[in-house]
């Protein structure tokens, strides 16, 4: 048994004692910080205070994988499975009936207390069209202090089909992309999350700002996009636009 943090209010006195959690659900004794985030757990423990792996449909993953034979999915289809805890593969599952089959891949190259660094692929070939996307994916996360993470990620087009920059909102499509930004975790370990984004294929500067509920396993996500952010008008290819997301961990 070894100390994981130590209260900045609340030192450890003679006589003091210890409780075991029962982190299965909800609990409100167990205050959200990012030295309490739970990376790996052979129990089942609620979603609260595992490690953010997906930031929404729009915005992305992180550079945290899936727990062993763990699954996520949302509710239009978006599906991922933790193959080992070090390796998370996942596909949109409905485009594949519609002529559009995809794959995704990430596995956790560095981890440290602070820093984790993942790297992967994400492949999806239109038939019709007789084309296909491969994208040479790295994602790197860094602890900031006890309640904020850094997200990046850079996205590089090694094969891009035509028309590519019209699907930029959504980065496992479109060829060449950046994003940055951060995750706040607040005390009931919902998230904020917010930063810019930028298309190489569109030359644009975007964005996002968007807030996560969590359950113990149902994740609900309301989030405010832009793809272009000096393009003032409700558009998902080349403007601003919402999103609700909904997803599960079990």
């Amino acid at each position: 048994m070894s100390l994981v943090r130590q209260s900045r209010k609340i030192f450890i006195q003679s006589g003091d004692f210890i409780k075991r959690m029962d982190l299965t659900t909800t609990n409100s004794d167990y205050v959200g910080t990012t030295d309490l985030v739970i990376r790996d757990s052979e129990q089942s423990i609620s979603s609260k205070y595992r490690p953010l792996v997906h930031q929404g449909f729009i915005i992305g993953d992180t550079a945290q994988t899936l727990y062993d034979k763990e699954f996520l999915v949302n509710y239009f289809g978006n599906l991922y499975y933790g193959l080992t805890p070090k390796i998370t593969i996942g596909t949109f599952a409905p485009v594949n009936l519609l002529g559009r089959p995809n794959f995704n891949f990430r596995m956790k190259l560095f981890e440290s207390d602070s820093t984790t660094v993942s790297s992967g692929f994400s492949f999806v070939r239109l038939d019709k069209e007789r084309q296909a996307s491969l994208n040479w994916n790295l994602y790197w996360d860094n602890t900031s202090s006890d309640a904020l993470i850094s997200h990046t990620f850079l996205g590089i087009g090694t094969i891009s089909w035509e028309n590519a920059q019209d699907a930029a909102a959504l980065k496992y499509l479109t060829s060449s992309s950046f994003q940055t930004g951060y995750e706040v975790i607040l005390d009931n370990w919902d998230r904020f999350l917010i930063g810019p984004s930028y298309n190489f294929e569109k030359k644009g500067l975007g964005g996002y700002l968007s807030y996560i509920w969590i359950a113990d396993r149902v994740h609900i996500q309301l989030s405010i996009n832009a793809t272009d952010v000096t393009h003032l008008r409700l558009d998902p290819t080349d403007g601003y636009y919402g999103f609700l997301d909904m997803f599960w961990r079990f």
